[in-house]
Parts: C-alpha cells; sequence; structure tokens
C-alpha cells in the first residue's frame, strides 16, 4: 500500500531469497527509460556505461531496501 515515485524506472529479478539480480541487456533497457523521459533507475549493480542523459542510479541488492529507496 505504497505509492511509488514519479518518474522512477524498476528492473532487476528477484530470486527466491529476495535478492535483487542483473538482467539481460540492461543497455537496451536503459535506453528505452532515458526514452519514456524517467529520470531515475532503481536497479541491481551495472559496471557499464550509463546514457548521457544523467539517469540517477539507485543500487539495490535485497527487496528489503526497496522501502527504504521509494522513502517508506
Amino acid at each position: 500500500e505504497q505509492t511509488l515515485p514519479e518518474h522512477a524506472a524498476y528492473f532487476g529479478e528477484i530470486g527466491l531469497l529476495g535478492e535483487i539480480r542483473p538482467v539481460t541487456r540492461p543497455e537496451a533497457r536503459l535506453r528505452e527509460i532515458e526514452l519514456l523521459g524517467f529520470r531515475r533507475v532503481i536497479a541491481p549493480r551495472y559496471e557499464g556505461r550509463l546514457p548521457a542523459g544523467g539517469l540517477e542510479w539507485l543500487v539495490v541488492d535485497h527487496v528489503v531496501e526497496l522501502d527504504r529507496l521509494v522513502g517508506g
């Protein structure tokens, strides 16, 4: 029962123990996120280059961290 912040996109795979794992093709996802006008990305750790548009990247390793990141 919590509203997610506006202009934020989320991606990652949730494991059985609640860990957030990387997904395939993060570069393509990031390009699409930027094209859609999102300004913040909440996702697992990423070692590649971020798009030049200035996305804010918030790393999440486990679902329990989402509450802190979305302002709960």
